[in-house]
């Protein structure tokens, strides 16, 4: 039917009618467009997924290195200067390479004294054999008498010696000071000149006098103390030789005591002298008993050997394992005889490889070494790399990603896709949904609450999304 027709053949009301009836229609219509195109643009658009059974898989990624399982030290003798090194950290040697030479020239000045140092260490002991444990030395008190009778004389001649220094030098000041007078009453005749240098004459003969006493006094005072360390030497050897006789058993063991620290020099001396001659037979090069891979070195070019470690080796036939360190957190996820994959630097492929113990960390800051044991391979100790631990836990019944999880104040909850009735039709909202979580991993989320398998639960969005905010799914 053609609707223009229509309309003109209704009477002039009617006709009226039709038109606005037909312009509401038509209003009606770019309305309910303009609402659409408004809900494509404000009505966020969303990444939904459904909810899955399965375990979860906790991936701990960690650095660490190669290292021996077995390892040898080689040591040298401590005081000697290192002239040079032949080795490297990381390089390889075999047995009996070298690794450092000492030196020589040192050795031999050392070997010279330490042979001067025992011959007097062997004669002072054959002295002090000869005389008696018990014996009185009469010569010792005789000698501090002549001693005391010395520092007296020694006094005397002090005295003498001084006052003389002294009345010398008050002549001389005496003297400067009559010039000094005569040179003031002679008025013009004598310039200032040599008045001037006539009082420094007197000055520095006044202070040649105050170093004269002092001198004196000095002196004086020497010789006096002489005397009391004379009387008071001479007291001593007259103390010891009034207790010698009472002392005999004493002396005696003191005697087998120093006796027996001089054995233990004597011993100490030779075993020095010993030393250096095996070293100078080598000619003062330290080699490796053994081959393997240069895993510390301890020393350097001009300093002296301490008798520690110069070098660590590894032992090459123990083979290596990989170590590293993990926090206490990580360890939940680590456990001996677990397996893991590592990446040794400048390697494409992983190789696989099996957790062989975990242990607390020597530098006690609340980490775990980690040693891992390698399959086939002939590697290097000193590499590298990155160890991948992955632990599988038990099955969940659900099981969502990360992102879908989210958390305010009052807990846990997702965001589930729900379609509800309204003034406006049916329309879809984003409903909230409380859970319990119950374990996590880098990207899944094991959880529990009302949800069901069909559920579309919502990832994220195209903008930020609440509960009750209408969406549109992918």
């Amino acid at each position: 039917m053609d609707i223009g027709k229509t309309i003109a053949a209704m009477p002039s009301k009617q006709r009226t009618a039709a038109k606005y009836l037909a312009g509401f229609f038509v209003l009606m219509a770019l309305l309910t467009f303009l609402s659409r195109a408004a809900d494509s643009f404000t009505v966020p658009l969303v990444t939904t997924e459904k909810v899955s059974g399965g375990s979860l898989e906790h991936k701990v990624v960690t650095e660490g290195s190669l290292y021996p399982v077995s390892q040898t030290a080689v040591f040298a003798p401590s005081g000697y200067r290192i002239l040079a090194l032949h080795v490297e950290q990381g390089g390889r040697v075999a047995a009996g390479d070298k690794l450092a030479e000492l030196d020589v020239d040192q050795m031999r000045e050392q070997l010279d004294a330490a042979r001067g140092s025992l011959q007097k260490l062997r004669l002072s002991a054959a002295a002090n054999a000869v005389k008696a444990p018990d014996e009185i030395d009469e010569a010792d008190i005789t000698s501090a008498e002549r001693a005391l009778e010395r520092a007296k004389a020694d006094l005397e001649t002090a005295e003498r010696e001084s006052q003389l220094r002294v009345e010398t030098a008050q002549g001389d000041v005496s003297a400067a000071r009559r010039y000094l007078r005569e040179l003031r009453d002679m008025d013009d005749e004598v310039s200032d000149m040599e008045i001037s240098s006539a009082r420094n004459a007197l000055r520095r003969q006044e202070q040649a006098l105050e170093e004269a006493y002092l001198a004196q006094e000095i002196a004086l005072e020497a010789a006096r103390r002489a005397i009391e360390d004379a009387e008071l030497l001479l007291g001593q050897e007259k103390s010891n030789a009034d207790k010698a006789a009472g002392t005999a058993a004493a002396d005696s063991q003191r005697g087998a005591l120093e006796r027996e620290a001089a054995n233990v020099d004597i011993g100490l001396a030779q075993r020095k002298v010993e030393e250096l001659e095996s070293l100078l037979e080598t000619e003062g090069v330290v080699t490796a008993e053994s081959g393997g891979v240069v895993m510390k070195i301890s020393c350097g070019v001009g300093s002296l050997t301490s008798g520690e470690s110069l070098f660590v080796l590894s032992d090459s036939t123990a083979g290596v394992l990989f170590r590293t360190s993990v926090s206490s957190d990580e360890l939940k996820h680590i456990r001996r005889g677990n397996n893991a994959s590592i990446v040794l630097t400048g390697e494409r492929h992983a190789i696989d490889a099996v957790i062989e113990s975990v242990a607390p960390a020597a530098n006690e800051d609340g980490g775990f070494d980690v040693a891992a044991t390698l399959s086939g391979g002939n590697w290097e100790p000193g590499i590298s790399g990155k160890m991948t631990a992955t632990q599988k836990t038990a099955s969940y019944s659900i099981c969502v990603s990360n992102g879908a999880v989210r958390k305010d104040q009052n807990g846990h909850f997702v965001l589930v896709v729900r379609e509800v009735k309204g003034v406006l039709g049916v329309q879809t909202v984003a409903e909230r949904v409380n859970i319990s979580v119950l374990e996590q991993d880098n990207n899944r989320c094991a959880i529990e609450g009302p949800l069901d398998r069909e559920d579309l639960i919502i990832i994220s969005g195209s903008r930020p999304v609440s509960a009750g905010n209408r969406v549109r799914v992918e």
